[in-house]
C-alpha cells in the first residue's frame, strides 16, 4: 500500500520487463496523481433549540461540529432559526475531533414551528453533504387564557329575574392555569370567579347571581385576567341582554279600620302593599270605607318590597257595619287578581267617663284657708252626658256636682269651698258615678294636701358636742333649727352647757327650711357628765312643744398610742442576712406614757420593747436581731399594748418582707455542636437561666481549650427567665477539645448548676466517587455503571448521591449494588445516599441509565454523578458516565402502482421513501424495466434529476431525517408512441441505505398502454332544499365513451361561503380516494358506456345571515368531472340547494339617518311581531304586531319616528323580533339599531 504523501503533483509510471521484448515502445505507461489535503468540516447535530419551547423563553443555540478532514484549522459555523435569527462564529478543531458550538441568545417571541439550521462554510470542503444539520423547534404559548362565549345572561329578561351569569373559558396555553375570570353586566354588576384548567381544556364558569335591573339594553362583558397572557386578543367576549319591566302590585292586608270601633273615634286607615313586579314603581292605592270615605295615597316600592300605606283620618260614623275596600291601581298590572282586599268595620256607641286631674287642693295649705276644690272630668263615650262628680277631702268634706260634657272632650268641675283644717296631711279623692260606665279604671283619682300653721320654729337637735369629750378639749357647739312657719323668720336660739356656758344666736330661715347654728367655743370641763339644753324663742310660736332639745356629754382624760410605720424589715431581704427590726411609735394621748410594743415576723419571730414617750411625740423603737432564713413572703406586724387605749384602730401596723433566693445556672450550650468542621469559624452560644427569686444581671464565662476564655453579661433577667449569649468567634481545631460554660453570680446559693462541660471534635471531611466510564446501548436499552464511594475523612459519614446534566428523556436510577434496589434516604434530607461509612470505608452503587426508545443514533449523553458529604454538603466529588446511542438503519419505498397510459404521453408515478432508522440516511436508487425503448426518468419531488449527493457513484435522494423522515421520488414514464394498446412495462425501483448497504427495499410500477377517451358526461342537473345546519346527500353519475377505461377526477365548488361539501362513494360510506396520486379525488377506472355513481354530500351553514332578498339564499354547487391527466376533457353538473330560512332578523342600513329596512325570516308559520324600544325599555314604535306569516323572508321599513309620527332623538334603539307558532313556545331575537343625525 502507498500512503498518499506529500501533497502535490506526482508522476506515476508502470513498466514491464521481459527478455527479448520485440516492441519496447509499449512497455511503459505514464500518468500523474495529485495528492491533496482532505478538507471536511461537518455539522453533526443541533443540540438547542429543539422540541417545544415556551414563548418568551431565552435560549443559547448550540450545535455539535466535527473536523473530519486531515488537518487542523479554523472553521466558520452558521446558525439560522426561522427567518429572524442568523448568527456566525469560528471554531478551531484538530483532525477527527468535535466540539459544541454556542451562539448568541435567541428569544422565542413568535409562536409557531421554525426550521433550525446549522452549517459549516469551509472552502474546498470535500464532503458538502455533511455540512448542514437541520432540526425543528416549536414555540408554544405557555400562558394564554380566552373567553370565547357568554352563556348567560343574553336575549330578553324580565326585570327582577335572578340569573346565574356564566361563560365558556378555555386554557389555550401549555400548562395548567388558575384563571381569574371577570364578568361585567352594565355598570352595576362586577364579579370575579377562578377556574383551574388543563392545557386545551374548556369549561363553563359560573358567577354570583344577578338580579336583572335596570330596564333597557345592557352590555355583557366577560374577560380573563391571566397574568403573563401573551394573546390578549382572545381574552374578552361581549354580548347584550335586554331587560323589560313587568308591573305587578298587590294589597296584602288591611290593618285599620277593622273589627269594632267606637262611634266618633278618629282612625288613620292603614293597609299593606307589595311590589311583585320586576322594577321599582310608585303604586297608587285607594281606600274606601262605607259610602262616605274614598281616599287615594301613593307609595314608592322597590322590587319585592312591602310597606304600610297611611290614608287621611276617618271619623267612625254612623253606627253600624261598613265595608272596607283597599285596591292598587298600577298601570299595566299583569296580575289584577291580587290588586284588591275587602274587610269590614262595625261602629258602636260607648258610655265612659273618667277623672283626668285634681287641680285643688294640692301641696300645702295654711290652716284656716278657704279653698275651692277643682277637678277635670272627661267624656270618653260616644254621646253627650251629665256626669256626676264627687269630691272627698278627709272625713269632713264630701260633695257631688253634675257636669254636661260632650263626647271626646274634657271640662273643669268646681265644688263648694273647703276650710283647711285640721293641721296635718289630709287625703283627697275625686270620682265619677256614671251609670253603665264600661271602664271603671279611670273613674277616680286620689291625692293629698298638707295643712300647716303660720308661726312655728323648732330645735331639731344638738350635733356638737356629742358622746364623750376629752377633758380640756376646745369644742365649737353646733345645733340644727327649722322654720315651720308660712313666711321667712329670724329665729332666736339659746344654748346652755352645764352651769358655766350660756350663749344666744339668731338665724334667718325661709319657710319649711332648716339649717345649723354655731356658737362660741367651749372648753370641755369639768370632768364627768355635763348637761346641754338648746331652745328657740320665736315670738308668737304656735307650737312650743318642738322648741327645746336636751342631751348630755361625758368629759374624761385621753390615752392613745399608735404605730406610725414599720421601718425594717420591708421589701426584699437576701436569705441568711441578719436584720434589726425597727418601728416608729407615737403617743396621741393627753399625758406622757410608757408604751409597750410587740414586733412579729410571720409565725417564727416575736420580740417586745417598752418606751416612755411624751404626749404628741413619735419615736423609733428597736427590737431583737432577726436572721432571714425562711424563704418567701412573710407578714411583718408591730402592735402597741397600752392599757385603756381609747383608739385601738391605730395600735397595729402591718408590712411585708420577701426573703429571696439567688441562683443562676447554665442550662444548655447551643454552639459549637459536638462535631464541627476543622478550621471553621464558630461563634459559641449558650443559654443561662435565673433560678433565683429576684431579677439578676448574670456574668457568664465560656472556655475552649486552654487559650480561649470570654466573659459576657446577660441583660437583667426576671426570676425563671432564660437568655442566650453569643461569644466571640473561635477557630475549630482538628482534634477533641474540652469546652465549658459557667455562670459567676455573686452570692450564688446553688453552685452545682453553674457549669456545663463538653467536648468539641474538629472533623475533616473528604469523599471520593469513581471511576469515569463509558458505554453504548441501543435506543430503549439499559446501561448499568458500577461505581465506588469512599470516606477519606477523619470521622464517620453518610454520602449523598445525585445526578446532573442527563439528556432530556433519559432516565437515571441510583441503585444498591447488592440488591439493585433504589438507594434509600438514610439521613432524611431528601437525597439518596450510601450506608453509614466509617473512616476509610467504601461502598458500591449502580447508576442505571435507560435510553429513550426514540433517541437518535450516535447521540452521546454525559451524566455527572455527584457525591456529597451528608455532614457537610460543601464537600463533594464527581465522576462522569458517557453513553453513546447505537445507530441502526432502515429504508422503505412504497407503494406498488398500476396505470393505463396512452402512447407517447408521459405519466408520473409518485413513490414515498421513509427512513425507519435512528440516523440520518441517503437512499441510493437503482431501477430495472422490461421495456427498454420506453423512456424512464427518476426525479425528486421538485421534478429535478437525481444527483450523487453522497458521492458513491450512484444516484441517490436525501438526506432523510431519522425516525420516519420521508421524501418523494418521481418515476416519469413515457410509452413509445408506437406502442400497442395492452402493451405492458414493469419497472422495479430498488433503494439501498447509504449508512448500511445491507438495507434495501423495492417497489414496482406496472404501466399498460391504453386507448383514448372520446367523451365524458356527469349528470343530472337538479334543485333541492335543506334545513339550515342540516346535511343531505345528492346522487350523481358519470359515463364515458371511447375505447379504454380511464380514471375520472371529481371536483365540487360552491358559489356561497360557509357551505360544506364532501364527495362520497355510491354507498355514502367513504370519501372518494385519490387513486392516481394527483391530489384530486377520483372514481378510479371508469368503463366506457357504464354509469359510475357517486354522492355529493352538502351541509348547509349553521347560522345563515340574511341579506337584502330571498334570492341570495340558495347556493349553487358546480360538480366537475375530468379525465385524469387530461383536464380539458371534462363536463359539469349544476346543483341548486335552497336552505329553509332560519329564525333571523337584521336591518340595513345600520347606522341610518333617514330610513332603514328590516329583513326577518321564520322557518315556521306563526304570529310575528317586530317592536322597537328605547334604552329605558319603553315601546316607541310597533312595526309588526301579531301578523300571521307563513315560513319565509319578509321586510318592512322604519323612518325613525314613533307611533305618533314624531321624529325620535338620535341614539341606540333595541328592536325585538318575536314569532309565536300555533304550537310551541314563543321565540325572540333582540338586535340594536343606531339612529344618527
Amino acid at each position: 500500500a502507498w500512503t498518499a504523501t506529500p501533497p502535490g503533483l506526482h508522476p506515476v509510471r508502470c513498466s514491464v520487463y521481459a527478455h527479448y521484448d520485440d516492441n519496447p515502445a509499449n512497455d511503459t505507461l505514464s500518468t500523474t496523481v495529485r495528492v491533496r489535503v482532505r478538507i471536511d468540516a461537518a455539522a453533526v447535530l443541533i443540540l438547542a433549540p429543539v422540541g417545544v419551547v415556551d414563548s418568551g423563553t431565552t435560549t443559547s443555540p448550540q450545535a455539535l461540529v466535527a473536523n473530519k478532514g486531515t488537518r487542523s484549522g479554523f472553521f466558520p459555523v452558521h446558525m439560522t432559526i426561522g427567518l429572524g435569527y442568523r448568527e456566525s462564529t469560528t471554531v478551531m478543531l484538530a483532525p477527527d475531533s468535535s466540539t459544541t458550538v454556542s451562539f448568541p441568545l435567541w428569544r422565542a417571541d413568535e409562536v409557531g414551528t421554525f426550521r433550525v439550521c446549522c452549517s459549516t462554510a469551509l472552502s474546498d470542503d470535500v464532503e458538502p453533504t455533511n455540512d448542514t444539520a437541520i432540526a425543528f423547534v416549536a414555540v408554544a404559548n405557555r400562558h394564554d387564557a380566552s373567553c370565547h362565549l357568554i352563556l348567560s345572561p343574553t336575549g330578553v329578561l324580565d326585570s327582577g329575574s335572578v340569573v346565574i351569569p356564566s361563560a365558556m373559558v378555555t386554557n389555550a396555553g401549555t400548562c395548567r392555569e388558575l384563571i381569574p375570570v371577570v364578568m361585567r353586566i352594565g355598570d352595576a354588576y362586577l364579579d370575579t370567579a377562578y377556574v383551574s384548567l388543563a392545557p386545551g381544556e374548556s369549561l363553563a364558569t359560573y358567577f354570583n347571581s344577578w338580579t336583572a335591573s335596570p330596564t333597557g339594553l345592557l352590555t355583557v362583558r366577560c374577560s380573563t385576567a391571566l397574568s403573563e397572557d401573551r394573546t390578549p386578543a382572545n381574552d374578552m367576549a361581549t354580548d347584550s341582554v335586554f331587560v323589560t319591566a313587568r308591573p305587578d302590585a298587590a294589597v296584602t292586608d288591611i290593618y285599620l279600620p277593622v273589627g269594632v270601633v267606637d262611634s266618633g273615634t278618629t282612625i288613620v286607615p292603614l293597609a299593606r302593599i307589595c311590589n311583585y313586579g320586576t322594577s321599582p314603581a310608585e303604586v297608587p292605592v285607594r281606600m274606601r270605607i262605607g259610602e262616605s270615605y274614598d281616599e287615594v295615597s301613593y307609595k314608592f316600592l322597590g322590587v319585592g318590597a312591602k310597606d304600610t300605606v297611611q290614608f287621611p283620618a276617618w271619623v267612625a260614623s254612623p253606627p253600624g257595619v261598613h265595608a272596607v275596600v283597599c285596591s292598587s291601581a298600577i298601570s299595566g298590572d299583569v296580575r289584577p287578581e291580587n290588586d284588591r282586599r275587602i274587610d269590614s268595620v262595625r261602629v258602636a256607641t260607648t258610655v265612659d267617663a273618667g277623672i283626668v286631674a285634681i287641680l285643688t287642693p294640692q301641696g300645702r295649705v295654711d290652716s284656716g284657708t278657704a279653698v275651692v276644690p277643682l277637678a277635670i272630668v272627661a267624656n270618653y263615650g260616644t254621646s253627650p252626658a251629665f256626669i256626676p262628680v264627687r269630691m272627698q277631702i278627709g272625713s269632713d268634706f264630701d260633695s257631688m256636682v253634675f257636669k254636661m260634657v260632650r263626647p271626646g272632650t274634657e271640662d273643669t268641675v268646681e265644688f263648694p269651698f273647703w276650710l283647711a283644717s285640721p293641721v296635718g296631711t289630709i287625703p283627697v279623692r275625686c270620682s265619677t258615678a256614671m251609670p253603665g260606665d264600661l271602664f271603671s279604671g279611670n273613674d277616680y283619682l286620689t291625692s293629698s294636701v298638707t295643712v300647716g300653721v303660720s308661726v312655728d320654729a323648732a330645735c331639731l337637735g344638738i350635733e356638737i358636742p356629742d358622746g364623750t369629750v376629752d377633758s380640756g378639749a376646745t369644742v365649737i357647739p353646733l345645733v340644727r333649727v327649722a322654720n315651720y312657719s308660712t313666711s321667712r323668720k329670724e329665729i332666736p336660739v339659746l344654748l346652755r352647757i352645764g352651769n358655766d356656758y350660756l350663749r344666744g344666736r339668731r338665724k334667718q330661715l325661709d319657710p319649711g327650711t332648716s339649717d345649723t347654728v354655731s356658737f362660741p367655743p367651749w372648753s370641755a370641763q369639768p370632768r364627768g357628765v355635763v348637761a346641754l339644753t338648746c331652745s328657740t324663742a320665736l315670738y308668737g310660736d304656735e307650737r312650743t312643744k318642738n322648741d327645746c332639745v336636751r342631751k348630755s356629754v361625758l368629759v374624761y382624760s385621753h390615752l392613745d398610742a399608735a404605730v406610725l410605720d414599720i421601718l425594717v424589715p420591708v421589701g426584699g431581704v437576701d436569705s441568711g442576712r441578719q436584720v434589726t427590726p425597727k418601728a416608729r411609735i407615737a403617743n396621741y394621748g393627753t399625758a406622757p406614757a410608757v408604751i409597750p410594743a410587740e414586733f412579729r415576723i410571720g409565725d417564727f419571730y416575736r420580740s417586745g420593747r417598752s418606751k416612755l414617750i411624751s404626749p404628741g411625740v413619735a419615736e423609733t423603737v428597736h427590737f431583737d436581731v432577726w436572721t432571714a432564713a425562711e424563704l418567701g413572703r412573710h407578714t411583718v406586724r408591730c402592735t402597741t399594748l397600752l392599757d385603756r387605749d381609747c383608739d385601738p384602730a391605730n395600735d397595729t401596723r402591718e408590712a411585708e418582707v420577701y426573703v429571696q433566693w439567688r441562683d443562676a445556672g447554665c442550662i444548655a450550650i447551643l454552639s459549637p455542636p459536638g462535631i464541627v468542621r476543622a478550621g471553621d469559624t464558630v461563634c459559641p452560644k449558650a443559654r443561662v437561666r435565673n433560678f433565683g427569686m429576684i431579677p439578676e444581671c448574670i456574668p457568664v464565662v465560656f472556655r475552649y481549650g486552654s487559650l480561649y476564655a470570654s466573659l459576657r453579661h446577660t441583660d437583667t433577667l426576671a426570676p425563671g427567665d432564660s437568655a442566650e449569649l453569643e461569644f466571640p468567634a473561635l477557630i475549630a481545631e482538628s482534634s477533641a477539645i474540652s469546652a465549658s460554660c459557667s455562670t459567676a453570680l455573686y452570692y450564688d446559693m446553688h453552685a452545682p448548676n453553674d457549669k456545663l462541660t463538653f467536648t468539641v471534635f474538629g472533623a475533616v471531611r473528604r469523599v471520593v466517587i469513581e471511576p469515569d466510564t463509558a458505554a453504548s446501548a441501543p435506543p430503549g436499552g439499559i446501561v448499568n455503571y458500577f461505581l465506588t464511594c469512599r470516606n477519606e475523612g477523619n470521622a464517620d459519614d453518610t454520602i449523598d448521591i445525585t445526578s446532573q446534566r442527563t439528556r432530556t428523556g433519559w432516565k437515571v436510577e441510583l441503585l444498591d449494588s447488592a440488591t439493585l434496589e433504589p438507594l434509600a434516604d438514610l439521613n432524611n434530607n431528601g437525597l439518596p445516599d450510601v450506608s453509614h461509612l466509617p473512616v476509610g470505608g467504601s461502598s458500591s452503587l449502580v447508576c442505571r441509565l435507560t435510553l429513550p426508545a426514540g433517541e437518535q443514533g450516535l447521540v452521546i449523553d454525559t451524566t455527572e454523578l455527584v457525591a456529597a458529604s451528608g455532614a457537610d454538603p460543601r464537600v463533594t466529588d464527581m465522576c462522569r458516565t458517557s453513553t453513546t446511542v447505537q445507530a441502526f438503519s432502515g429504508l422503505v419505498i412504497e407503494p406498488d402502482q398500476f396505470c393505463l397510459i396512452p402512447p407517447g404521453r408521459p405519466y408520473d408515478y409518485i413513490f414515498t421513501i421513509t427512513n425507519l432508522g435512528n440516523v440520518e440516511d441517503y437512499a441510493d436508487i437503482a431501477f430495472f424495466c422490461t421495456k427498454g425503448r420506453w423512456r424512464h426518468e427518476l426525479l425528486d419531488r421538485d421534478g429535478k434529476s437525481l444527483g450523487d449527493r453522497n458521492a458513491n457513484g450512484r444516484r441517490d435522494i436525501g438526506p432523510l431525517s431519522p425516525h420516519s423522515g420521508t421524501t418523494e421520488l418521481k418515476l416519469r414514464l413515457t410509452p413509445d408512441s408506437r406502442a400497442q394498446v395492452g402493451e405492458r412495462d414493469t419497472t422495479s425501483i430498488t433503494i439501498q441505505s447509504f449508512a448500511d448497504i445491507g438495507i434495501t427495499d423495492t417497489a414496482c410500477a406496472v404501466s399498460e398502454v391504453s386507448g383514448a377517451v372520446s367523451g365524458l358526461v356527469v349528470e343530472p342537473d337538479q334543485t333541492t332544499s335543506v334545513n339550515v345546519g342540516a346535511t343531505i346527500g345528492i346522487p350523481l353519475w358519470v359515463e364515458t365513451s371511447g375505447e379504454i377505461r380511464a380514471i375520472i377526477n371529481i371536483a365540487a365548488v360552491c358559489s356561497r361561503p360557509g357551505w360544506q361539501l364532501r364527495l362520497l362513494d355510491a354507498a355514502e360510506k367513504e370519501e372518494l380516494r385519490d387513486t392516481d396520486f394527483d391530489s384530486l379525488p377520483d372514481l378510479g377506472f371508469v368503463t366506457p358506456a357504464i354509469r359510475t355513481h357517486f354522492v355529493l354530500q352538502v351541509t348547509a351553514p349553521g347560522c345563515e345571515q340574511l341579506v337584502a332578498n330571498a334570492d341570495s339564499l340558495p347556493a349553487t354547487v358546480t360538480v366537475v368531472a375530468s379525465l385524469s391527466g387530461e383536464p380539458t376533457l371534462c363536463d359539469t353538473a349544476r346543483v341548486v340547494v335552497v336552505p329553509v330560512p332560519n329564525f333571523e332578523v337584521h336591518n340595513a342600513a345600520n347606522p341610518f339617518s333617514e330610513r332603514t329596512r328590516f329583513i326577518f325570516s321564520t322557518p315556521t308559520r306563526g304570529r310575528v311581531s317586530l317592536l322597537i324600544y328605547n334604552r329605558l325599555g319603553e315601546i316607541v314604535r310597533t312595526l309588526v304586531k301579531d301578523a300571521d306569516c307563513e315560513s319565509g323572508i319578509y321586510s318592512t321599513e322604519w323612518d325613525g319616528t314613533n307611533d305618533l309620527g314624531r321624529r325620535l332623538a338620535p341614539g341606540i334603539y333595541v328592536y325585538v323580533f318575536e314569532v309565536t307558532p300555533a304550537t310551541g313556545a314563543t321565540r325572540r331575537l333582540v338586535r340594536k339599531a343606531v339612529l344618527k343625525r
